[in-house]
């Protein structure tokens, strides 16, 4: 009875086109709930070491942007080491996937731009970053020995895939100034550098060609309707 009403009002064949537009809808809802949701704020920890074993360690406040950007820097002065230090920083915050049918693509954009400066051979700048979801971690170093001022940069993109579910998002970034051997040479050297780690949710694959599909289908719907 329904299907004949159907015909009568609206022609021959929107049955099968509505047929089509609802199991679009069925489809589509679910994957237009799924998304990416930060469920904290991030925690910045920042970190001093001196030769002399000094220690000081602090929470900064929050940014107030979605991506994270760390600053660090490192100096070596063998004259006087009580003024050797290193200072690193820390990031973490924790996201949420949900209503996702599948894994879905999770793409960590990590930029390091770093300026080191060196007098003598003999002494080694190294910046160790890493980023990553807690045990999907990858870590980045870059090290120069040649004297004189150098500009060392990374920028990478990497893809892994996640179900849903409570994630912590980690990225570190600890410059280094040391010795290349074990003779303390005579010599200073200086590293300042930043890092700029973002995180991105790429939709399923599956879901975008639902949303084609079930627009076309609208599309075509209404033309009919018209005619």
């Amino acid at each position: 009875m329904v299907v004949r009403t159907l015909r009568r009002r609206f022609g021959a064949g929107c049955v099968p086109s509505l047929f089509f537009v609802g199991l679009w809808l069925w489809q589509a809802v679910p994957a237009a709930q799924a998304g990416f949701v930060w469920t904290t704020d991030w925690k910045v920890t920042n970190e001093t070491t001196s030769s002399n074993n000094l220690r000081g360690n602090g929470i900064a406040d929050p940014p107030p942007t979605d991506f994270i950007q760390l600053k660090a820097q490192s100096s070596y002065l063998s004259q006087s080491p009580d003024y050797t230090y290193t200072s690193a920083e820390y990031a973490e915050r924790e996201f949420q996937l949900s209503g996702f049918s599948e894994p879905v693509k999770v793409s960590i954009q990590t930029v390091i731009d770093a300026w080191a400066s060196l007098d003598t051979f003999g002494v080694r700048a190294t910046i160790h970053g890493e980023s990553g979801i807690v045990d999907n971690m990858q870590g980045y170093q870059r090290s120069l020995i040649m004297p004189g001022t150098s500009h060392l940069t990374l920028n990478q993109t990497r893809d892994i895939y996640l179900t849903n579910g409570t994630y912590t998002f980690l990225s570190s970034l600890r410059p280094t100034i040391t010795p290349k051997s074990v003779l303390m040479v005579s010599g200073a050297g200086y590293i300042e550098s930043q890092m700029l780690v973002n995180i991105t949710v790429v939709p399923e694959p599956s879901a975008i060609i639902g949303i084609g599909i079930g627009l076309t289908l609208i599309g075509l719907y209404r033309r009919r309707f018209r005619n």
